[in-house]
């Protein structure tokens, strides 16, 4: 009894504390999921700051700012991709281009104390780049030319072509017209938006619904109404069901797209097999447009642009003549061969015989 005693004890005791992990867990993961991106991979909430989901260690979340490039600061440190760099000066601190920075003591090469790192010295690369948004001795460039609008305490290189300071928003190095600093954020292939707005490559969307934008991949984005490609709206499309797969491939609930466009015949059955090759539940398609009399059970794509079925082998999507699919293979750098042929891009290689056809010679020089 005693025993069966201590056993109940401890499996409470042990339930309790799982109980309590569970606990810590979620609350740790809620904590985490509310973090602010704020670009480049960082993120921070009233508490901590993050890098990639870790937190950054020694940061101060109501001053940490990024930078750009990997580089970040708060009212105390510097940081490299979430690392602090040792002795870097907060107030001088200044990234320049291509992975470099500088203080008012040192020149720094992804994080790291370029003076230590062999011949790298700050001679070694332009101090006004040609190419985008640039911080040098006080002025802000884009490619090479001074923003005079441009605050330089305060300015944020947010990607290639956006940038914001205390005062505006910039695209390709001008000011742009009634965007929000202090709400703006960018996304990926052109896409940013304010409280207000939803902006491509510098452009207002009219359409365009702040409160609910998302920007997906391949030029994509949906809000709760509308689905868009390269900035321009899908008509017709389902925002709720729309998704991405690769290639400039994407499905809703009732059909599948091709760089933005509804691929004719197609159903929301869509699935993508790689290399421009997608299947629904009738049909099989390359780039968009349905391969007539492919065999969707049995269709594979062998990769390189050359596929296959039951009774036919393809490249690109266009039927190769004569080919076996049954010994069909890809080979490898743009070769392919079966049992009696190879393939260079889809072609038969002229003057190389197969092992069936050359058997088939020496038959018939037997038989004579």
């Amino acid at each position: 009894m005693k025993k069966l005693f201590i056993t109940f004890v401890i499996c409470l005791g042990c339930a309790s504390f799982s109980e309590i992990n569970a606990v810590n867990f979620s609350e740790a993961k809620t904590q985490q999921g509310s973090a602010r991106s704020i670009g480049d991979g960082y993120s921070k909430d009233s508490r901590k700051v993050y890098f990639r989901q870790k937190e950054v260690k020694y940061a101060d979340p109501s001053s940490f700012r990024n930078l750009g490039s990997g580089y970040a600061k708060d009212n105390f440190a510097v940081f490299y991709n979430g690392v602090k760099i040792p002795g870097a000066s907060v107030s001088s601190f200044r990234p320049t281009q291509d992975g470099y920075a500088k203080d008012n003591m040192r020149t720094y090469y992804r994080g790291k104390d370029a003076s230590k790192m062999g011949t790298i010295t700050e001679d070694d690369y332009p101090q006004i780049s040609p190419e985008g948004y640039c911080l040098h001795e006080s002025k802000v460039y884009y490619n090479a030319v001074e923003m005079e609008e441009a605050d330089f305490d305060s300015f944020l290189d947010r990607s290639a072509e956006y940038a914001k300071d205390a005062k505006n928003v910039y695209y390709k190095g001008k000011v742009l017209p009634g965007a929000e600093t202090d709400s703006f954020e960018c996304f990926y292939d052109g896409y940013a938006k304010d409280d207000k707005n939803v902006y491509y490559n510098g452009e207002k969307i009219a359409s365009g619904l702040s409160d609910s934008f998302d920007c997906l991949t391949h030029g994509y984005a949906r809000d709760a109404e509308r689905v868009y490609y390269n900035g321009k709206e899908i008509r017709g499309a389902v925002p709720y069901s729309f998704e991405t797969t690769k290639d400039g491939h994407a499905k809703d609930s009732k059909q599948e797209y091709q760089n933005g466009e509804p691929v004719a015949g197609s159903t929301g059955s869509f699935t993508d097999l790689g290399d421009g090759y997608t299947k629904d539940d009738y049909k099989v398609f390359y780039n968009g447009k349905e391969i007539e009399d492919a065999m969707k059970n049995s269709f594979v794509n062998l990769g390189e642009g050359y596929a296959k079925d039951a009774m036919s082998a393809y490249y690109k999507g266009v039927e190769i003549e004569d080919a076996s699919p049954s010994t069909f293979e890809n080979v490898g750098k743009g070769y392919a061969k079966d049992n009696q042929n190879r393939y260079y891009m889809g072609k038969k290689e002229e003057g190389k015989e197969g092992k069936e056809e050359k058997i088939n010679k020496v038959r018939n020089k037997l038989k004579l």
